[in-house]
C-alpha cells in the first residue's frame, strides 16, 4: 500500500522538471533521440530552478548537441533552431554557431567547432555527458557526411577530406562504414551509393 506524504507540487515548473529529468534518464540509457526531444521540449521558463541536477546552460547544451546528433534537418529547425528552444542557444554560443554552420551546410566548420579544445573539454567534463561524447560526436560527423552527399551524384573523397578536416584514408574509412550501413545510429549514404576507383 502506498501513501502520499505532503502536497504534490503541481506547478508548471514541476512538470518541466519532470520532463528534464526524463530526458536526462533517456540520455543515461543511450536513448539519444528521446533525450533530444525531451530536452528541446522543456519550457523556457525552467532556467536555474533545477540547478541541483542541471542548469539552464546544461539544458541548452544537451538539447542542441543531441539535436544535432539525432534530428533530421527539418525537425532540428522546428524543435531547436527556430522553436521555443531557440532562446536557450544564447547561453551556449559555440553550440549556436555549430548549429548555424550545420544549417548553412558548412559541415566542416560545424565539426571543427564541436571538436575544438574548449568545447570538447567541457563536454568531456560534464557529469551527465562525458560517457556519451565520443558516440554523439561520431553520430554528428556521420549525419554531416550523409547530408554533404545528398545533392551530388559523385563526390571526390580527397576534397571531402579537406572539407571535413581529415585525411583521404580517414575519409575512405568513414564513407565505407556509411556505405555498409554501419555508421553511428544506423546513418547510411542510401541505396545505390558506392565508391568507384580513380584511374
Amino acid at each position: 500500500e502506498h501513501t502520499v506524504m505532503g502536497d504534490v507540487d503541481e506547478t508548471p515548473l514541476f512538470h518541466q522538471k519532470l520532463r528534464a529529468g526524463g530526458a536526462l534518464a533517456h540520455l543515461a540509457e543511450g536513448r539519444y533521440s528521446e533525450a533530444a526531444k525531451g530536452f528541446a521540449s522543456v519550457s523556457p521558463e525552467l532556467t536555474n530552478q533545477f540547478h541541483a541536477v542541471m542548469g539552464a546552460e546544461d539544458l541548452a547544451m544537451y538539447g542542441s548537441l543531441l539535436g544535432l546528433a539525432t534530428m533530421d534537418r527539418k525537425v532540428l529547425h522546428e524543435m531547436v533552431i527556430d522553436g521555443v528552444f531557440k532562446g536557450r542557444l544564447e547561453l551556449v554560443p559555440t553550440m549556436r554557431e555549430a548549429l548555424r554552420h550545420y544549417s548553412r551546410a558548412e559541415y566542416g566548420r560545424c565539426l571543427s567547432l564541436l571538436q575544438s579544445g574548449t568545447l570538447r573539454r567541457d563536454l568531456l567534463l560534464d557529469v551527465h555527458l562525458h560517457a556519451h561524447v565520443p558516440v554523439l560526436l561520431d553520430m554528428i560527423r556521420d549525419r554531416c557526411i550523409a547530408q554533404y552527399f545528398q545533392p551530388y551524384s559523385s563526390v571526390g573523397l580527397e576534397r571531402m577530406g579537406n572539407v571535413f578536416g581529415c585525411t583521404l584514408g580517414e575519409m575512405e574509412e568513414v564513407v565505407a562504414e556509411l556505405l555498409s550501413g554501419s555508421g553511428a545510429e544506423g546513418v547510411s549514404l542510401g541505396e545505390g551509393a558506392r565508391i568507384n576507383a580513380l584511374q
